[in-house]
């Protein structure tokens, strides 16, 4: 694909900037309640245990099942979109419980925990105040998408938690189902362009292209081939994290979602 090719950075161009934005972390309050939501479970979990089973375990000690669980949730579904999935990753975290300690959790124990990590987090995520309206604003002017590593069923949840509509905030939402691949593969931006270029009809090798994050880790790497101008929201649980390397390092960092108007 021509896109592909590396550019140099705000070149002049005919027609619309392309704005790509992240969704957690940078257009709302969501990773801290996510980590909030996980630590609801640990209780539940210890409280459990010590009912049922006469096993004292503490939540230290949760907290490391779920890491190892995480760790093997990644390693299984690598840069893949089931690698985000809430519900596969509890199953994993109570089969790492279950194995460890001899015990046996009642077949809606599952159902249980899943319900209680979505009712906090609904209760807690949200977007930031000035995001909406941002967006609003780059709309008037650019072709403004989302994109996530989220599976398709996790995105409707926190776009409506966050009050983003379509057509209003932005023109195109891509998630990790969609793709087929997550951040920071080298491929989520062929991918992405590749569908977005077959939604809208037309080449978009012309564009100048925005890319806004908030986690180092993930967030830049794979844009930086295209030459795309990288802009990092520092705000959520990611705030104090330091880009490891050259190529996780935006070009400009904001304290507001409101700020990068300044920047596009």
């Amino acid at each position: 694909m021509s896109f592909l090719k590396r550019r140099e950075k705000n070149p002049k161009v005919d027609g619309e900037t392309l704005v790509i934005l992240d969704l957690d972390g940078t257009l709302g309050y969501s990773l801290i309640p996510e980590e909030e939501a996980f630590r609801k479970i640990f209780e539940l979990t210890c409280r459990k245990l010590n009912r049922n089973c006469d096993l004292e375990i503490g939540t230290e000690k949760m907290e490391q099942f779920y890491k190892e669980a995480k760790k093997t949730h990644y390693e299984l579904h690598y840069l893949k979109p089931k690698r985000h999935n809430k519900r596969l990753r509890l199953k994993i975290f109570l089969d790492k419980i279950q194995e460890n300690n001899g015990v046996r959790f009642d077949s809606g124990f599952l159902d249980e925990i899943y319900k209680v990590y979505w009712d906090y987090f609904g209760a807690h995520a949200k977007s930031y105040p000035d995001t909406c309206k941002t967006l609003e604003k780059l709309m008037e002017k650019s072709i403004v998408v989302i994109a996530t590593n989220n599976e398709d069923e996790e995105a409707e949840i926190k776009k409506k938690l966050f009050g983003l509509e379509a057509g209003k905030h932005y023109k195109y939402m891509f998630t990790s189902d969609r793709l087929g691949v997550c951040k920071p593969a080298p491929e989520f931006i062929e991918e992405l362009m590749g569908c977005l270029e077959k939604d809208l009809g037309h080449s978009v090798s012309n564009k100048r292209v925005v890319v806004v994050g908030d986690d180092p880790r993930v967030d830049f790497a794979w844009a930086k081939p295209i030459g795309a101008v990288t802009i990092r929201v520092k705000k959520d649980l990611n705030a104090s994290r330091e880009p490891s390397s050259e190529e996780e390092k935006p070009d400009f960092t904001v304290d507001n979602v409101s700020d990068i108007l300044d920047i596009v």
